[in-house]
């Protein structure tokens, strides 16, 4: 149902998370979390692997992004 779900409502659309809340039962943090782990399934890669390869890349760069906002640069490390 989850991949269903972001088959038809693929990014940030309007809405999404009146869809989500109302198919899934999920807030939207709590539908990407379990979306990107069951992504990682060989069940899930089987059954649409170019939807799981994108959400695993698309949650991985999002991950990326924060982390390197979250390091000091390197002036902030030289004091």
């Amino acid at each position: 149902m989850l991949l269903e779900c972001e088959r038809e409502h693929w990014g940030s659309a309007p809405g999404k998370e009146a869809v989500v809340w109302r198919t899934c039962r999920l807030s939207l943090p709590a539908y990407y979390q379990r979306l990107y782990r069951l992504c990682q399934t060989p069940e899930a890669i089987h059954y649409d692997p170019v939807l799981a390869r994108q959400i695993v890349e698309s949650a991985d760069h999002v991950t990326a992004k924060r982390v390197q906002r979250t390091r000091p640069s390197q002036e902030d490390r030289r004091g």
